[in-house]
């Protein structure tokens, strides 16, 4: 501020400072076991959202100056568990002490552990993924009841950092449900997956020759009071028309589309399927086409509580339906039709299941909030993706595919005469 008077002039500096906030950081320590913890990773949220990201050395690190307030800290190491705390910061400066879990050394991750098949009175085949995520390799075994299934060998290794795919060969059984288990040691371990096989009658079958593939997770774990997500991915063979599904079971259930009134041999689609209250441990997707209906069930495994564990099984499949989807909407847009806004809705939901991905270990509630905000627009996504084939119109925007692609292709052709002329005309002044 400056004061005039005659020939005198006065500056006054405002050296006031804004009171009204206050700041403070975090001091966060790692051990292992009253070891200190060489290099580790630390995140700070404040109500989901990241606000400060370091990585610690020799034991320690600072975060950023934050508004006073509650924060949730992360700290990530390799070969160690994630480690989280909810943590109130009103001083200036505040230290945490974090003791992380070592991962085990021997480690054999064992997917799916419940596996739901559906024959029609013949043989089908189930895989089961060995990812050995330790730092040895391990030995397997593998014990089946012979009259049911098969498998192609029984004792092989798992080298460490790898995974190993086991088929498991089905046989032809007359219909019903059957119940039994394959068992997976290793090292003084015996994993179990639990298998069940319903068998329909051929006749419940001809609606599956339409449909010749179809992608979904058998069998799901949830909690009594969540919705849980279901992507599926349907694939037809050589078959023109629609295709309606509706779901029965007792629980409470939507499915998005109903309908697709415009399947093409060869054409792929998506469901989104939600479930919640489940009071029954199977549900059945029922798909209907004009050469008949399909049933596809669904072992529904319900716990008291949201676990660490319920939370990454979805998590793992939206994140590849995510990334599914986005490589759809670029392909389609490439071609020039108009996606509108659905590839920045899908980059916002893929930055909420990283979110979710940070604190599935820790926070399990917060991150089926971070998943339930990223699934919230997957059924305005689906509507405008596969919008023609839901309404029944005509793709136009393929039209389009051969007019992108003339131009360069005429580009080409004349380049490759004007070189050959070129060529030509070098060899006449020669001779």
């Amino acid at each position: 501020i400056t004061f005039e008077t005659g020939d005198v002039q006065l500056d006054w500096i405002d050296f006031s400072a804004d009171v009204s906030r206050s700041y403070g950081r975090f001091l966060i320590e790692a051990y292992d076991n009253g070891n200190i913890v060489e290099d580790f990773d630390v995140r700070v949220y404040k109500q989901g959202e990241l606000v400060s990201e370091k990585k610690g050395a020799r034991g320690y690190c600072f975060s950023d100056y934050l508004d006073f307030g509650d924060y949730t800290i992360l700290v990530k190491s390799d070969g160690f568990a994630s480690s989280s705390k909810l943590i109130p910061l009103y001083e200036n400066q505040k230290s945490l002490v974090f003791n992380l879990e070592p991962l085990a050394s021997q480690h054999l991750q064992i997917s799916p552990e419940n596996v739901v098949v559906q024959t029609c009175e013949s043989e089908e085949t189930a895989l089961i993924t060995m990812e050995n995520i330790g730092k040895k390799n391990l030995n397997v075994s593998v014990s089946i009841p012979p009259y049911v299934m098969s498998v192609s060998e029984r004792n092989f290794t798992v080298i460490s950092g790898t995974s190993r795919t086991l088929p498991v060969f089905i046989k032809s059984l007359p219909r019903g449900n059957y119940t039994t288990n394959l068992n997976i040691s290793f090292l003084n371990q015996t994993e179990t997956v639990n298998f069940n096989i319903i068998v329909y009658p051929k006749e419940d079958c001809e609606g599956r020759t339409a449909i010749s593939h179809i992608n979904y997770s058998t069998s799901i774990h949830m909690d009594a009071t969540h919705i849980r997500y279901l992507p599926v991915y349907l694939k037809f063979g050589d078959y023109s028309g629609k295709v309606s599904v509706d779901v029965s079971g007792n629980a409470d259930t939507e499915i998005f589309p109903k309908i697709y009134n415009t399947i093409n041999p060869g054409n792929e689609v998506v469901f989104m399927l939600k479930v919640s209250s489940p009071l029954s441990d199977f549900i059945s997707m029922n798909f209907k086409t004009s050469s008949g209906t399909s049933h596809y069930p669904i072992k529904i495994y319900v716990s008291d509580t949201l676990s660490g564990e319920i939370v990454e099984e979805e998590l793992r499949e939206l994140i590849s339906f995510f990334k599914y989807m986005r490589k759809k909407v670029m392909n389609v847009t490439e071609a020039g039709y108009d996606t509108g806004d659905s590839l920045y809705a899908l980059n916002k939901g893929m930055i909420s299941l990283d979110l979710s991905e940070d604190l599935f270990e820790t926070d399990p509630l917060q991150a089926k909030k971070f998943i339930n905000l990223a699934a919230s627009d997957l059924n305005p996504i689906i509507e405008k993706m596969y919008s023609n084939s839901i309404s029944g119109k005509f793709p136009y925007y393929l039209l389009f595919i051969p007019l992108v692609l003339v131009p360069p292709f005429v580009m080409i052709v004349l380049k490759r005469r004007e070189s050959e002329a070129e060529v030509k005309k070098k060899q006449k002044q020669s001779i």
